[in-house]
């Protein structure tokens, strides 16, 4: 009777560790695209001897630019047409390029020699400033024609 409790006890420990682990497992996987939002507003706000109006600005240019691109991004991903859809990838691109601008002319020569240097790149951010030169491999694989 006793080793049956026990066994009882060690399933239900078992299978409440199994469960945790899958939600924090899925928790983490939704974390991803913030992850590498959260790297640019660090790359943009880590450039040396910014004042405290630059960082004001930059923070607020930050986020009118993520509501404007999460608007484009929600009305790409409700459209069914590849063209529509092509239409406003070419629109977020120029937001995301008018964006970059906007903030460069916020900094002075030096800030914005380090910001064309460091984060401007998206290579550079992903890999925490080891740019890898693999942006030929990246193309080529999200257009789906082979591995490298």
């Amino acid at each position: 009777m006793k080793t049956i409790k026990t066994a009882g006890k060690l399933l239900f420990i078992t299978s409440l560790m199994l469960l945790l682990s899958g939600v924090f497992n899925f928790s983490n996987a939704q974390n991803g695209r913030n992850n590498r939002r959260q790297a640019q507003v660090h790359d943009y706000l880590s450039i040396p001897n910014l004042t405290d109006s630059q960082k004001k600005a930059i923070q607020e240019k930050l986020n009118s630019h993520k509501l404007e691109i999460d608007a484009l991004r929600d009305q790409r991903r409700s459209t069914t047409s590849r063209s529509e859809k092509a239409k406003i990838r070419k629109e977020m691109d120029l937001k995301i390029e008018n964006h970059k601008k906007e903030i460069r002319n916020l900094l002075d020569a030096k800030q914005q020699k380090y910001f064309d240097e460091n984060c401007n790149n998206a290579s550079f951010r992903q890999n925490n400033g080891k740019c890898n030169g693999n942006g030929m491999r990246n193309r080529s694989m999200r257009k789906g024609r082979g591995r490298f």
